[in-house]
């Protein structure tokens, strides 16, 4: 699915015919698109040789009004790159590990009121990565089998992080000087600042995976 220069003044949704057979894409962009909605899709991303760890599930770029509720976002496993009982000299230029997650959940860059609700999302090398958003709400998700960080987020404002379930995070090399993991990691550059978070009701759950870093906050003093 490809979305690009769509403007429409009213939220449209796009969802499957039968939520029990939902319609499946294997991606989903949106640039300079307006007032979109999913619902019930399955978007799962096709991992090959090809994959590197950046390459997107979900691209949302100089866009507002995009929501994907009720859906399942999932990335998948490497089939090529360093051996997942390797150090950090064997890492590869795509950054994969063979048999660990790879590519980025949903990236949003330069964008405004984007909405992810009731979603299942699993088997990325990060999650969620943000920057330069106002008006992100990240509601009631299953973020889940990430190899670094769940959410990594560059510079917000009016950001909502509310009864999302968060859990199994499996880093490489974890301690080793290879993958730095978090559940939750926000920052700033220079004299940028984030402003208006709420971080409320959620579980951060180690499960299955190792123990990551809780939740790194930094706005230049703003937050």
């Amino acid at each position: 699915f490809y979305l690009k220069n769509f403007q429409n003044d009213q939220q449209i949704t796009i969802q499957s015919a039968d939520p029990d057979n939902a319609a499946i894409f294997t991606k989903a962009t949106f640039i300079n698109a307006h007032n979109v909605a999913f619902e019930n899709v399955r978007i799962d991303y096709d991992v090959n040789d090809e994959t590197i760890i950046i390459n997107e599930v979900v691209n949302i770029a100089s866009s507002s009004g995009i929501a994907i509720r009720n859906s399942v976002i999932k990335g998948g496993l490497a089939t090529d790159g360093a051996p997942i009982d390797g150090g950090i000299e064997d890492k590869v230029a795509s950054g994969n590990v063979v048999g660990l997650p790879t590519t980025i959940g949903v990236r949003v860059m330069n964008s405004q009121n984007i909405e992810l609700s009731g979603n299942d999302m699993s088997e990325f090398w990060k999650g969620i990565v943000a920057e330069h958003i106002n008006g992100f709400n990240v509601i009631d998700n299953e973020i889940h089998d990430v190899r670094t960080s769940p959410i990594a987020a560059g510079q917000m404002d009016n950001f909502t992080l509310e009864g999302n379930y968060i859990h199994t995070v499996t880093p490489w090399n974890f301690g080793g000087a290879g993958d730095h993991a978090g559940f939750l990691r926000t920052w700033v550059i220079g004299e940028e600042v984030s402003t208006n978070f709420i971080i409320r009701n959620n579980v951060f759950d180690r499960a299955d995976g190792e123990a990551p870093m809780g939740i790194f906050l930094q706005g230049n003093g703003s937050l």
